[in-house]
């Protein structure tokens, strides 16, 4: 049997703590850097995964009383000018994405794996006031979640 402290890949989770973090300081060359170690890595399949739940988690911590589409279309064009010096996108884009790690919006899949995982961590890097805290904060529910979903590293 997996221990919690197995379930999580480390490699992944250390990949995804330095991009977010990458994104959260606005250090493009960091983040294109780091993000380019994605497919020399092979962690596409574990890190997409930990992103979507870790986004959607944040965005319930933001707005814990009720989280609507008009909040997080809020919360999409507040991002929106950290996001451009990303990716030129428009606002609409952010809040589709932010919306599609409910389910409710295509775009995530429309992107593809990696690509999706990037704007998942730039989002991430944005809405998070101390990415160490809040991903610490988020870590023992997202080991459950890959528990329960059957997103548990390869042994």
């Amino acid at each position: 049997m997996t221990s919690p402290n197995e379930t999580i890949d480390r490699e992944s989770w250390e990949f995804v703590q330095q991009v977010v973090q990458a994104a959260h300081t606005s250090d493009v060359e960091l983040f294109a850097a780091e993000f380019q170690k994605l497919d020399d890595m092979e962690l596409g399949d574990q890190v997409l995964p930990y992103l979507v739940y870790l986004v959607s988690q944040q965005l319930w911590h933001l707005s814990p009383e009720q989280l609507t589409s008009e909040k997080i279309r809020e919360l999409a064009e507040s991002i929106h000018p950290g996001f451009s010096e990303f990716l030129k996108v428009e606002p609409d884009d952010i809040y589709n994405l932010l919306l599609s790690v409910f389910g409710k919006s295509e775009f995530g899949k429309n992107l593809g794996s990696a690509r999706f995982a990037g704007y998942l961590a730039i989002s991430l890097g944005l809405i998070s006031d101390n990415v160490s805290s809040d991903l610490d904060r988020m870590r023992p529910g997202l080991i459950q979640w890959c528990q329960k979903n059957g997103f548990v590293k390869n042994q």
